[in-house]
């Protein structure tokens, strides 16, 4: 009875802290607004990754270092809240780079057609456009990698988790490394679900630029809040 209601409270815990906005989610919208569905896939490898790296050291004990050095944890947090601040200012900037080469399509399409046909196609172009500058894959990966393994909150959020559902002793490792799988086939389920529904909004969106530069800004705005935020907080 008692497994039962841990594993109860376990999953429970998993599932808010999954559905709960936070830097996986803006990086995954960032990566599908701009690059379409397609990038999701190496993004969310990236984020895997580090979180799987994340989850090693805390199991061989290596993460305690960060919880003990304060240069450590400063160093690693400091980083990483610059990594977060550029990958929101460059959204922001990349956003309002590209508002030129719309406009440039809208008025070739409003000189060679009229209606909804001409906005049907500056659509079109924008989407294919964007679709044509996606960066590789191998870069997308490193985007969430670099954005999970730098954030030293998750480091601190495994020290303190993992040992609450895995029992000190031999039983330690191979417990909190099944537990910490099946947080990570939950959020994997629930970032791409996510990423389906930013696709489709995204989509429904691209007649509507305005808006639509509007959403991405936010996403920006988000990852750079996240930046600030972690380079102002305490352990």
């Amino acid at each position: 009875m008692r497994v039962a209601s841990e594993i109860a409270t376990f999953l429970g815990i998993v599932l808010v802290l999954t559905i709960t906005p936070g830097v996986d989610m803006a990086l995954v919208m960032r990566a599908v607004l701009a690059h379409g569905f397609r990038a999701v896939w190496p993004t969310i490898a990236g984020i895997v990754t580090g979180v799987s790296i994340h989850v090693t050291l805390c199991v061989a004990g290596l993460s305690v270092v960060l919880r003990q050095s304060d240069a450590a944890y400063t160093t690693v947090r400091l980083v990483g809240a610059a990594w977060l601040a550029w990958m929101g200012i460059s959204t922001i900037w990349g956003i309002w780079r590209d508002r030129a080469g719309n406009a440039a399509d809208a008025g070739s399409s409003a000189g060679t057609d009229a209606g909804p046909r001409a906005s049907g196609d500056t659509a079109a172009s924008a989407r294919e456009r964007r679709l044509a500058a996606a960066p590789p894959n191998r870069v997308l990966y490193r985007r969430g990698l670099l954005t999970n393994i730098l954030n030293v909150k998750i480091a601190l959020f495994y020290i303190a988790f993992l040992p609450q559902f895995a029992p000190a002793g031999d039983r330690f490792v191979p417990i909190a490394l099944g537990l910490a799988l099946v947080q990570a086939s939950i959020g994997v389920s629930w970032l791409v679900t996510y990423a389906l529904i930013v696709d489709r909004a995204g989509r429904a969106l691209e007649s509507n630029p305005r808006v639509r530069r509007w959403l991405e800004s936010s996403t920006g705005a988000a990852l750079l809040g996240f930046g600030v935020r972690l380079a102002t907080a305490s352990r």
